[in-house]
C-alpha cells in the first residue's frame, strides 16, 4: 500500500480534530461536545505556534489515515530525566479500513524520531490495552504507580 508521512498543518487543524473526535468515540464510547471539540482546536492552533504541538499523519490519495500526537513539555527534572524535557502521545489512530498493515507503527516511528530530535527524554501515553503490544515492542514500559486526581 502506497502512503506518505508527514507532519500536518495547521491548516489541517479542523480535519486533525474530527480525527481526535472518532477516536475519542472509538475508544471511549462517547461522543465528545462541540465544547470539547472547540477547546481542541483552541489548544492546536496555540500549540502549533510554539512548537510545542506535532501531529504527524499518513495520507493515501490526500486523504489522512493515520494520526499521532505529541506535545511537548518540560517537567521538574528527575534523576532519570535530568533535563525534565517530556513528550506525551495522543491520538495513536488509524482509520479502521487501513488497520493491520503497519501504518500506525511508521507513524509512530516518525513522532518518536521527532521527539529524540528535539531533546525529549521521556515519552507517555494513556495505551488503549489492544496498542500495548505494539508500545511494547518499541520499548514502551508500564508506570504502575501513576495516579490521578480530577478537580471538576
Amino acid at each position: 500500500m502506497n502512503f506518505n508521512i508527514r507532519l500536518a498543518t495547521k491548516d489541517e487543524i479542523n480535519i486533525l480534530a474530527d480525527l481526535r473526535m472518532d477516536f475519542l468515540l472509538e475508544t471511549a464510547s462517547k461522543k465528545s461536545s462541540d465544547e470539547f471539540k472547540a477547546n481542541t482546536i483552541n489548544y492546536m492552533q496555540k500549540h502549533f505556534d510554539d512548537n510545542s504541538f506535532f501531529c504527524f499523519v499518513a495520507e493515501k490519495e490526500n486523504k489522512i489515515i493515520s494520526t499521532v500526537m505529541i506535545c511537548f513539555y518540560d517537567h521538574l527534572p528527575k534523576a532519570n530525566n535530568p533535563t525534565g524535557k517530556i513528550g506525551y502521545l495522543f491520538n495513536v489512530y488509524t482509520l479502521p479500513e487501513y488497520r493491520g498493515a503497519g501504518i500506525g507503527a511508521k507513524v509512530l516511528k516518525a513522532t518518536l524520531d521527532l521527539a529524540k530530535e528535539n531533546g525529549i527524554n521521556e515519552i507517555f501515553i494513556k495505551a488503549e490495552f489492544k496498542a500495548m503490544p505494539l508500545y511494547k515492542r518499541i520499548g514502551f514500559k508500564h508506570a504502575e504507580q501513576d495516579m490521578v486526581l480530577q478537580l471538576f
